[in-house]
């Protein structure tokens, strides 16, 4: 049933990243962006805030720190979302800024780029490069953890490998498949209405 689940996850993610690929870089729906991160967080609070209320916060940034305290992410996972996040979502405010649009997507021409890279705040000389550079890096990060959260997570796995077991001994598999069930319906609903947008 696992592999069921993570096919659910896969397929409506996928379906919205071919949407999101025609024009430049989106950096809130396409792979390695914003929602990913906000997924990550979102299905492990899903997942275990039942059991611990701790767990139960509303923004992504204090959520990340807290799954890492309960050793559902990794310190280098909190650390790598964290900032990731913050880049994303400051590029995410400059394009909007610089287009008075609810916009998402880095432009692909070079001088709209390079202009886009200064106001992130890049040195002059090596803005377009050092920009480039700590973008691929973000989204890099953020896959990882992706990948790595939800391999784990609908096996029953946590950040050590360790299988997560209820108090009689049975594998938490169903309670995660669900919740990473109607995480992904929920989430594919929100990124089909903001794509239509």
């Amino acid at each position: 049933m696992p592999a069921r689940s993570r096919a659910f996850v896969w397929r409506n993610k996928n379906r919205s990243q071919r949407r999101t690929k025609k024009c430049g870089i989106n950096v809130k729906l396409q792979r390695g962006g914003i929602r990913e991160i906000e997924f990550i967080a979102q299905a492990l609070q899903l997942a275990h805030a039942g059991r611990d209320e701790w767990l139960r916060v509303a923004h992504t940034l204090i959520s990340l720190g807290r799954l890492a305290d309960r050793n559902l992410i990794s310190e280098q996972e909190r650390s790598d979302l964290s900032e990731a996040y913050t880049f994303l979502r400051t590029l995410e405010h400059r394009l909007q800024m610089e287009h008075g649009l609810q916009t998402h997507t880095v432009p692909d021409g070079e001088p709209q780029r390079s202009l886009l890279a200064r106001r992130m705040g890049f040195p002059l000389a090596t803005a377009m490069v050092d920009f480039e550079c700590a973008l691929k890096s973000h989204v890099t990060d953020v896959r990882r953890a992706y990948d790595r959260v939800f391999a784990d997570e609908v096996a029953g796995a946590n950040v050590d490998g360790e299988v997560t077991r209820k108090r009689n001994g049975e594998r938490a598999q169903p309670l995660i498949r669900i919740t990473v069930e109607r995480l992904a319906r929920q989430v594919g609903k929100r990124l089909d209405m903001n794509l239509e947008q």
